[in-house]
């Protein structure tokens, strides 16, 4: 993986994430279709998913690939975002429990949890390499994915909160 690259990805993806958040009126932050999150629930998710993949890179892992990337970001980007359809459900530790309740909440933790990963690559103390951890819903994937599965996994639920603004409009 390319390092920069995905750092500038990332920053990219953190700056789009934020200004969707600060362009939610309360009534859209607290809107939820039936059987749905509210976009105040998705973007603490969002900080739930990405705290438990962050836990991925300092463990250590039982296969290892002969590649960097089993699926690559193209593909990780086609089945997460594009093919929003195929659901999902969270696993129960991924269910937004409230504890993130504004969207000054959210900067604070995101920002933290994004600049903590920068921070923590770039010294070595996170490792992206040939890992091999199983992903419930996509496979195996190595850590390069699983980095990769992050930022598309934001994108889906970015493209999902505005989904929710437009059945609001309707």
């Amino acid at each position: 993986m390319d390092q920069v690259k995905f750092f500038d990805l990332l920053d990219r993806s953190t700056v789009d994430t934020l200004q969707l958040a600060h362009s939610l009126t309360p009534a859209q932050l607290t809107y939820a279709r039936p059987g749905r999150w509210s976009a105040m629930q998705i973007l603490e998710h969002i900080c739930m998913a990405e705290s438990s993949i962050g836990k991925i890179l300092v463990r250590p892992a039982d296969k290892v690939s002969e590649h960097d990337e089993l699926m690559g970001i193209d593909k990780i980007h086609k089945l997460v975002v594009d093919e929003r359809h195929k659901t999902v459900v969270a696993p129960e530790r991924m269910i937004p429990t409230g504890q993130i309740a504004t969207v000054a909440d959210f900067e604070t933790a995101f920002v933290a949890q994004r600049n903590a990963l920068k921070a923590d690559i770039a010294s070595g103390v996170k490792i992206i390499d040939n890992r091999v951890f199983l992903h419930p819903a996509l496979g195996e994937m190595t850590i390069s994915d699983w980095m990769y599965f992050s930022l598309s996994h934001t994108e889906r639920h970015l493209v999902q909160i505005q989904e929710n603004l437009k059945e609001m409009e309707s």
